[in-house]
């Protein structure tokens, strides 16, 4: 009768898979002689066993470990796993009762090959795990948008407001011409005429008027930006 294990076809192992993964396997004996077992597998370089071969008395059970080697990148979500191992068991009687696991292997192999029985475990990644982050990211895709709607809006009022300027200087100069306008036209009487307190003619003083003028309708326009 051969042994028992605690899993099915299939052994999982879970991601990530660039760790060292573990995976334990129960095997049972459910017999009344005791029972040797040996653990092979196709890919020997990436998984190591532990113990990979022992005797179990009867009615009695071992738990062996396997261990999957750190693999150098991530296989895809899709990957599918081609290694398999096989567990070889066979009953311990008449000479065998006297050897060690080595020598009884080697005898059984080729003097006994009827009498092992074979237990095959093909090899499974887990699936890749959902994560909750990706939503967020979706959600959070449309921010360069926003800051696009900003700079455009920000570039409309630097644009607003150099017009504005624009019509600053332009009033600007029209008073100034003005001004000038008025200075020339005045009386000789009148461009002698001094102010008592500063002793400034009276063209300065509208010009003065004029460009205070200027400066409230500038920080108006900036109030209503």
């Amino acid at each position: 009768m051969s042994i028992k294990l605690d899993l099915e076809n299939s052994i999982t192992f879970e991601r990530p898979l660039t760790r060292v993964v573990k995976q334990n396997i129960r095997i049972e004996n459910p017999n009344s002689t005791s029972v040797a077992f040996k653990v092979k597998t196709t890919a020997p370089r990436l998984y190591c066993v532990r113990p990979n071969s022992d005797i179990i008395g009867p009615n009695e059970s071992v738990e062996i470990q396997i261990l999957l080697q750190a693999l150098k990148e991530e296989p895809a979500a899709d990957a599918k796993c081609k290694d398999k191992f096989l567990i070889l068991s066979t009953l311990v009687e008449g000479p065998l009762e006297s050897m060690n696991i080595t020598d009884l292997w080697n005898y059984v192999e080729k003097e006994k090959k009827s009498s092992i029985h074979e237990r095959k475990l093909r090899c499974v990644y887990s699936p890749v795990k959902q994560t909750n982050d990706a939503p967020a990211a979706e959600v959070a895709a449309p921010a360069p948008v926003a800051r696009e709607v900003k700079t455009s809006t920000t570039s409309s009022n630097d644009k607003e407001v150099s017009e504005k300027l624009k019509l600053m200087e332009q009033e600007l100069l029209k008073y100034k011409k003005e001004v000038e306008t008025l200075r020339d036209a005045e009386p000789v009487i009148i461009e002698k005429v001094q102010i008592k307190n500063n002793g400034l003619p009276v063209s300065i003083f509208i010009l003065f008027a004029l460009l205070a003028i200027a400066v409230a309708y500038f920080l108006q326009s900036n109030n209503h930006l």
